[in-house]
């Protein structure tokens, strides 16, 4: 609908695009009211120089320093259970921590979240300083992780905002 349409625009720049498809495809194939977008990362200042990797058994710690060598800001793992990684990681986390990089943690479980007090793990991943980022899932750590770096100056105010529900990314309270 051509009344259902916009550009996404940042700093006077069209960095997207916003609008309903058109009536005859909804009604054609049975469609709710239905949207597309397109938008241009590089033009939102996206940090690309951040990283998601998923955790499992036999991970070869040596992958971790393609992340150190290339200089990147931070990175996601998405961890086992309720957040944990094998200790034979921990050497090599602590060196991305003193190197500067934010390093977060999250859960391979759709429904779980990430608890670093139930097991001596998770305690100590926490004293490496990794911080523990809740039910939020792993690909949107990454990308929020993306967009902090972009938007907010130094590693303390992007560790402040990753762990800020900005748009219901994180759960307060889960009931079941």
């Amino acid at each position: 609908s051509p009344f259902e349409s916009g550009s996404i625009v940042k700093d006077l720049k069209v960095v997207g695009y916003i609008g309903r498809i058109h009536l005859d495809i909804e009604n054609e194939y049975d469609l709710p009211k239905t949207y597309i977008c397109e938008i241009d990362f590089d033009g939102l200042g996206f940090e690309k120089k951040v990283g998601l990797v998923y955790f499992y058994p036999g991970f070869d710690p040596d992958l971790l320093n393609y992340f150190i060598e290339s200089d990147y800001k931070g990175i996601i793992f998405a961890g086992t259970g309720l957040g944990h990684v094998g200790d034979y990681l921990f050497e090599k986390i602590k060196e991305m921590v003193d190197y500067g990089m934010y390093v977060g943690m999250t859960t391979q479980t759709l429904y779980g979240t990430t608890d670093p007090y139930v097991y001596s793990q998770g305690r100590r991943l926490l004293k490496l300083g990794v911080e523990y980022l809740g039910d939020m899932l792993p690909e949107t750590a990454y990308v929020k992780l993306g967009w902090c770096f972009s938007q907010f100056d130094g590693l303390e105010e992007v560790k402040k905002k990753m762990k800020t529900d900005l748009a219901g990314e994180i759960s307060e309270r889960r009931v079941f």
